[in-house]
C-alpha cells in the first residue's frame, strides 16, 4: 500500500515538472485569447443635423477632396468677380495645390496674371493646362499670350490649331486677324477679321482691327464704316477714337479729327 502511494506521488511530480518545461509561446497559445475590441456603434444624427455631417464615417472619403476643390474654386471666382484679383489668384493656387490638373483654375489664374502684365507667367499656366486638355479655349489663350509677347509665328501656329478644333469660334479668327495686322499682313488680317464678324456680328474687337487694316490698305471709307461700328459696340475704346482721328485727317476733316483725338485722350488713350 505504501509503495503504491509513493509511485502515485512520483507520477504527480513528473507531470508538474513536464508542465513547467512548456515553452513560453506554447503556454501563451494554451491561454484564452483576450476578447476582441468592438467598435462603438455609430450614433444616429441629432435631430435637425444633416446626416452627411453628423459623423465622419457617413461621408464617402472620395467625395471630400472634390467638395473642397469645388468650394475653393467657387470662392476664387467670387473673389475675382468682386475685383480682388490678388486674393482670387491665391485662391486659384489653393485649388491647384489639391488638383494640379484643374484646367479651369489654370486658365483663370493665367488670365489674372495677364491682366497684371505678367504674360510669361500666364503663358506657363496655359501651357500646363494644355498638358491636361488641348482644347480651343486653352490654345486661344496661348495664342493671345504669344501675341502679347510678339512671338507671332508661334501665336499663329497655336491659333490655327484652335481653328481646327473649333472652326466656328469667332474669338480665334479675331485673334489671328490681330496677329496678321501686327505683322503688317493687312490683306490676310482683313480675311480673318471678316470671318470673325460673320460668326459674331457683335465682335467689337474684330471691327476695330478690320477698320485699322482697311486704313492701311487705303480703303478709307470702308475703314470708317468698320470703326464706327466698333464704337457703337464699345464706345470706351480710346484706340478706336484715335484711329478715327487718323481717318478724318486723311479726308482733310480737321475739326472731326481733333474731336476724335480729344475723345481718345479723355478716356485714357494715347
Amino acid at each position: 500500500m505504501a509503495a503504491r502511494k509513493s509511485r502515485a506521488k512520483s507520477r504527480r511530480g513528473a507531470r508538474k515538472r513536464a508542465k513547467d518545461r512548456v515553452a513560453p509561446e506554447d503556454r501563451a497559445a494554451e491561454e484564452p485569447a483576450a476578447p476582441a475590441e468592438t467598435a462603438p456603434a455609430e450614433t444616429a444624427p441629432a435631430e435637425g443635423e444633416p446626416a452627411e455631417t453628423a459623423s465622419a464615417g457617413t461621408v464617402p472619403a472620395e467625395t471630400e477632396p472634390l467638395a473642397s476643390v469645388e468650394g475653393a474654386f467657387a470662392r476664387a471666382v467670387a473673389l475675382e468677380a468682386g475685383g480682388d484679383d490678388v486674393a482670387a489668384a491665391a485662391a486659384y493656387r489653393d485649388v491647384l495645390v489639391v488638383e494640379p490638373g484643374n484646367v479651369r483654375a489654370r486658365v483663370r489664374l493665367g488670365a489674372l496674371l495677364e491682366r497684371a502684365g505678367k504674360v510669361e507667367r500666364a503663358l506657363e499656366q496655359y501651357e500646363a493646362a494644355r498638358l491636361v486638355a488641348e482644347d480651343a479655349e486653352v490654345l486661344m489663350r496661348i495664342g493671345a499670350a504669344l501675341t502679347a509677347l510678339r512671338r507671332y509665328d508661334a501665336a499663329e501656329r497655336e491659333l490655327r490649331r484652335a481653328q481646327r478644333l473649333d472652326p466656328d469660334r469667332a474669338d480665334v479668327y479675331a485673334l489671328l486677324g490681330a496677329v496678321y495686322f501686327r505683322r503688317g499682313l493687312y490683306v490676310q488680317a482683313e480675311a480673318e477679321l471678316k470671318r470673325a464678324i460673320a460668326l459674331d456680328p457683335q465682335h467689337a474687337v474684330a471691327y476695330h482691327y478690320c477698320g485699322e487694316s482697311l486704313n492701311h490698305l487705303c480703303r478709307v471709307d470702308e475703314a470708317m464704316a468698320m470703326l464706327k461700328r466698333a464704337l457703337e459696340l464699345d464706345p470706351s475704346n480710346a484706340r478706336v477714337y484715335y484711329a478715327m482721328g487718323i481717318l478724318y485727317d486723311r479726308k482733310r476733316l480737321r475739326e472731326e479729327a481733333e474731336a476724335m483725338y480729344r475723345k481718345s485722350r479723355e478716356i485714357g488713350g494715347r
